[in-house]
């Protein structure tokens, strides 16, 4: 199954406000949310306990815990993931909690699928700019929470279809001036490099990631414009 990018501004505070909010109205509305959602019985109850427990007892952040390291004794590591089951049931309080003036830009977003983000990051190796001085690490940041995602409450994810990435404000800028550079930077060819090989030479981006740079940088500039945060959720 393709991933497909799902996009929406939000504001992440709103969401860790919820934590261990006891509103029984949010738990309400986010488990209608997951009965509209999951088809299987047994994920959809899975999906409403981890609901009221997030709402109604709380949950730590992961930036609130330790690293998971390997203990004293050598045993494994030990590590905490989050699954399908924790992916759907955050989108379903942040859609409970979800104000009138977030951004929902899902449905202009969804007909890109995961792989652009690695056939973005290719091409700006292919063409040198990710070697380049230009190159503002910000766009690796922002490239890894796309392509991975940002957990809030595991470790990682282990899943096979689906999982969210969270980019405050001040992210969502820096990515958006990141992009700007990538999209204009053309790679200098040294003069002693033949003709026959310079021709053969990747400069800059390649039509199809430009066109993804440019829609992608538009959907944020609408997101940072509102002062809102980004979120993305694939499946």
């Amino acid at each position: 199954m393709a991933l497909r990018m799902n996009l929406y501004g939000c504001q992440i505070s709103a969401i860790h406000e919820a934590v261990g909010s006891k509103s029984d109205t949010l738990l309400e509305a986010a488990s209608a949310q997951v009965a509209d959602t999951l088809n299987e019985e047994s994920a959809r109850a899975k999906a409403i306990a981890w609901l009221e427990t997030l709402i109604q007892t709380g949950h730590p952040l992961n930036s609130a815990r330790p690293q998971p390291s390997v203990p004293e004794d050598g045993s494994l590591l030990v590590s905490h993931v989050e699954t399908e089951i924790h992916v759907c049931a955050l989108h379903c309080l942040i859609q409970g909690i979800q104000r009138d003036d977030w951004l929902d830009l899902s449905g202009q977003s969804s007909h890109w699928h995961h792989s652009a983000i690695s056939a973005l990051y290719n091409d700006l190796a292919a063409c040198g700019f990710t070697k380049s001085t230009e190159c503002p690490m910000e766009l690796f940041r922002c490239l890894e929470s796309l392509n991975h995602g940002t957990p809030l409450f595991g470790d990682d994810f282990r899943t096979d279809w689906s999982y969210y990435s969270l980019l405050p404000t001040n992210e969502v800028v820096g990515f958006i001036q990141a992009l700007k550079v990538a999209v204009e930077f053309k790679r200098s060819i040294p003069d002693f490099i033949p003709e026959h090989l310079r021709e053969t030479m990747v400069i800059s981006l390649t039509d199809e990631a430009r066109e993804f740079v440019t829609e992608l940088s538009g959907w944020l500039r609408q997101i940072a414009d509102s002062g809102q945060d980004a979120y993305i959720l694939w499946w």
